[in-house]
């Protein structure tokens, strides 16, 4: 597709660009190249969404008996106005400006990746409420020391679940993974938090949630 293909362009040209920024200590560009690549990866997340999408109704109308009724599955047009285009980045500002007085501090090395002081590799997914308490977010397939999920439940509450090197070795290996991405399934019950990994009993998130220590490292 030529859009994708677009866009996988630009994205390397941003990175590029981020690492030359970081080279010269330049945190100013650093930080404006990444909000495009952040902006650039929703912008594939759409276009995956849709192409999904396109497979589907390809599939129903070739084989009629697979067509559902009535279905909520996957993100709609409005799902995407809701989230809105800078919400993530906006989410993911706050959390980073919030380190100032919670004792840690994140540089950018990457769309949506970022580094402690000791150079520790952090990922930060952001995701709005679509379902009721249902979240989904995804972070980029690679190595990380801390995972941050960043659950919006409205304008003015933002779960804020920290998992750390010690959760990720243990189920990493078996989180549902689609088009370069590693998925994380969050839900909430009551005043628990839950994370459903494949393969396993749901596991409990409520002492990930706002336990900053692992980005203080």
């Amino acid at each position: 597709m030529e859009l994708k293909g677009k866009l996988e362009r630009l994205k390397t040209r941003a990175m590029k660009k981020i690492a030359e920024a970081a080279e010269a200590h330049n945190t100013r560009l650093v930080s404006a190249y990444s909000s495009i690549a952040n902006r650039i990866e929703q912008d594939e997340r759409i276009l995956f969404a849709l192409d999904d999408r396109i497979d589907s109704y390809e599939k129903e109308l070739s084989e009629p008996s697979t067509i559902p009724v009535m279905s909520d599955e996957g993100p709609t047009p409005d799902d995407f106005r809701s989230t809105g285009r800078h919400t993530g980045q906006v989410k993911r500002t706050a959390f980073l400006d919030a380190g100032k007085t919670r004792g840690y501090q994140l540089t950018p090395i990457g769309s949506s990746i970022y580094k402690t002081t000791r150079g520790l590799r952090v990922a930060l997914a952001f995701a709005n409420e679509q379902r009721p308490n249902r979240w989904f977010l995804g972070v980029q397939d690679g190595l990380y020391d801390v995972v941050v999920l960043l659950c919006q439940r409205d304008s003015t509450d933002t779960a804020e679940i920290i998992l750390p090197r010690e959760f990720l070795s243990r189920y990493w290996s078996t989180l549902s993974r689609s088009k370069g991405q590693v998925k994380f399934n969050v839900s909430k019950s009551g005043e628990s938090w839950w994370l459903l990994v494949p393969g396993h009993e749901n596991q409990s998130a409520n002492s990930f949630v706002g336990a900053y220590s692992p980005l203080k490292s």
